[in-house]
């Protein structure tokens, strides 16, 4: 009976973190910088030595969390410029009680010419921005960069998290983000493991039982 109650309570605490998305995501849909779900606010510098603009284009369905069709993703287009610089800073997210936090991002960028691109996330817990990795150049193709933090990120309450990009004469350079998802490791799976594991004698005994009557 013990067995039984210790995994029903491990399953009921499991079923919320089941129904309820974690992380925080952001898909541009409807052409604006909230948050899908989750904390944290979003906020985008971009400068450049040229002539630039930016806005919204088509998404993509790749890194997306729960989507439909592939909606809308943030644009950037430089016609020509010496150097180019975007920031994409996330700020106050919040990993309260969680480990494992992984970032992932859609990107994709395609230019008539380019001397050279630049792809890097830090982060910063309040002592400024640090553990910056650097990530493969994006593709003239939708694709999907991971980021993981160790444990650097567990537990932190407020983290801002950048994702930069950077280029040097560029002429007819288009670059496009989407599905950004900062999220912990999932705790649910660890509930029902633990339930499945106590509830698991029990199943034993009642097969024996029935198999002897």
């Amino acid at each position: 009976r013990i067995r039984l109650i210790i995994c029903a309570l491990s399953l009921c605490f499991s079923i919320p973190a089941f129904a309820a998305p974690q992380g925080s995501y952001w898909d541009f849909n409807n052409d604006n910088l909230l948050p899908k779900f989750g904390t944290g606010d979003l906020f985008i510098f971009s400068a450049s030595i040229g002539t630039s603009s930016d806005g919204w284009g088509s998404g993509t369905l790749v890194g997306a969390v729960g989507a439909t069709g592939p909606g809308d993703s943030k644009d950037f287009l430089y016609l020509i410029a010496a150097v180019d610089v975007v920031d994409l800073d996330i700020y106050h997210l919040d990993f309260s009680g969680q480990t494992g936090v992984t970032l992932s991002f859609a990107i994709r960028s395609d230019e008539l010419f380019e001397l050279a691109e630049y792809l890097a996330v830090s982060y910063d817990i309040g002592d400024g921005f640090t553990g910056g990795q650097i990530l493969t150049s994006p593709d003239t193709d939708w694709g999907l960069r991971t980021v993981t933090f160790g444990g650097a990120l567990d537990g932190k309450s407020d983290v801002t998290i950048r994702i930069e990009s950077a280029a040097a004469l560029d002429i007819g350079h288009h670059l496009e983000f989407d599905n950004i998802y900062a999220v912990p490791e999932p705790s649910a799976l660890i509930s029902v493991a633990i339930g499945g594991i106590f509830l698991l004698p029990f199943f034993r005994k009642k097969a024996s039982a029935r198999y002897f009557e």
